[in-house]
């Protein structure tokens, strides 16, 4: 059996273009969302945060970490996300408690959105009437940005 010696560069570009392949478009079409992406702005007159702010992590299966501001912030937690092109999905859940501090049914909410530049435009899935959030992405996020916003005044 004869032995083909294969140079090293060329043994690492086809291992490279192997792993690409196999990964395909899966990486490549979550690449361009990935990052932290923000519409929260703190409203003076009520002395509240506004808005929601999503990471998107770029991994083989996408996931989104959320935080939703109405007041305060909450969320902080991570959820599957599906990117096609430049549309994404994801949905949250969030366990709620009554004025009494007994379970009640937990807030669920799906999303939908499209990147259009340096835009991602979210809107809750199913609500027609629901306003749009506009969120832009954020130049120099500081780690777990996102996930420590939705820690409230909890600590993290």
């Amino acid at each position: 059996m004869a032995k083909f010696p294969v140079p090293v560069p060329a043994l690492s570009v086809l291992l490279t273009a192997a792993f690409w392949i196999g990964a395909g478009p899966t990486l490549a079409a979550t690449a361009h969302f990935a990052g932290v992406w923000s519409s929260v702005r703190y409203v003076a007159e009520a002395g509240d945060d506004l808005g929601m702010e999503v990471e998107i992590i770029d991994k083989p299966q996408p996931v989104a970490v959320v935080t939703i501001c109405e007041g305060s912030c909450y969320g902080g937690k991570t959820w599957p996300a599906v990117i096609r092109g430049n549309k994404i999905s994801f949905s949250v859940s969030e366990a709620l408690v009554d004025q009494n501090g007994e379970p009640a049914k937990p807030l669920k909410m799906s999303f939908v959105g499209q990147l259009t530049g340096r835009t991602l435009s979210l809107r809750m899935d199913g609500e027609s009437d629901a306003p749009e959030e506009r969120l832009q992405r954020v130049a120099h996020p500081k780690p777990n940005q996102t996930a420590k916003l939705g820690c409230g005044k909890a600590r993290c």
